[in-house]
């Protein structure tokens, strides 16, 4: 890094450009966007649910069965339910997180099964699209969801304490009502009318 800094810092570099931007432009790798990009980094998302369902989405994630194939641990049950915990059971497969989706979905009057983790995410990568409130809530919702039960699963494993399904459901429609306070709804709009009344945002 120090090398490639001396390059860039040369006498030959135009001072004029030398700024923190064009360095960050030069020295970072340049890739292609990830066709989830949007449904993390948004207006109204918030950074600490960003980051988990990131980590998620690259499958960062410490889940017993990525320490397992570590050697750190030697058993990768769900505390949820007694199954294999890897990204793909913890996030949709299992019960309670199933149930606690199934919840969100159908608080957005979207009736429909819960999907297995790559399907789950194709669909908020196809149907979340748009400026529309429903898709505003759902990108809220899902953040908020997979942050929860990573944070459920934490507190379940370190500390021993548990959450119900209404609990985090409840946990869920009020970040989404107070990240949503401010924001300036069409309310004349019944679709629109609805989903205030039932998240409540004020």
């Amino acid at each position: 890094m120090r090398d490639a800094a001396c390059v860039l810092l040369s006498q030959d570099t135009n001072r004029a450009v030398v700024r923190t931007s064009w360095l960050w432009k030069q020295v970072r790798e340049q890739r292609d966007k990830v066709p989830w990009h949007r449904l993390i980094w948004f207006s109204s998302h918030t950074p600490k649910h960003s980051i988990i369902t990131w980590m998620a989405l690259l499958d960062r994630l410490p889940t017993k069965s990525r320490l397992m194939r570590m050697g750190i641990i030697h058993e990768d049950i769900c505390l949820f339910c007694e199954a294999h915990e890897s990204r793909e059971h913890l996030f949709f497969d299992c019960g309670f997180s199933m149930t606690i989706w199934k919840c969100v979905l159908g608080k957005c009057c979207v009736q429909r099964d819960v999907l297995h983790w790559n399907e789950e995410v194709q669909w908020t990568i196809c149907c979340l699209k748009g400026k529309s409130l429903i898709v505003l809530i759902l990108k809220i919702a899902w953040s908020c969801f997979i942050y929860l039960i990573w944070e459920e699963r934490n507190a379940r494993q370190f500390r021993s304490h548990a959450r119900s399904v209404e609990d985090i459901v409840e946990d869920i429609r009020f970040v989404v009502s107070v990240k949503l306070q401010s924001k300036c709804i069409d309310r004349a709009d019944p679709v629109n009318a609805h989903l205030c009344n039932t998240w409540g945002i004020l």
